[in-house]
């Protein structure tokens, strides 16, 4: 399946490929199998991320998807795809529109 393509003209992967490159990410950052790491996962409950922790995957998806996540979007994450939604949109450039308040509740989209 061809990648979309965002507003500049750069290709968008898909939400598979992004959930799958934010696995990785997460397997090597918190030393956990990626049997453990699903789209549902907790990233504090269930995979155990500390404050430290977020902020590093926070650059190291930045550096893979070479995007810039705004700290309070950070703060908004949840689960594993949340933070592939928030990566997808931000490929886009229309961060934010689908993610639920940090006081919980469903997204609009």
């Amino acid at each position: 399946m061809a990648a979309d393509v965002a507003d500049g003209g750069r290709p968008v992967p898909t939400d598979g490929r992004i959930l799958a490159r934010l696995r990785d990410i997460l397997v090597e950052q918190m030393d956990v199998g990626p049997d453990r790491v699903t789209p549902q996962s907790h990233l504090r409950d269930d995979l155990g991320m500390d404050s430290l922790d977020v902020v590093q995957f926070q650059m190291a998806a930045e550096e893979v998807f070479g995007v810039v996540i705004p700290e309070d979007e950070l703060d908004r994450l949840a689960t594993v795809r949340d933070a592939a939604q928030l990566v997808e949109q931000l490929l886009r450039g229309t961060p934010g529109e689908c993610l639920p308040a940090a006081s919980g509740g469903s997204p609009p989209c």
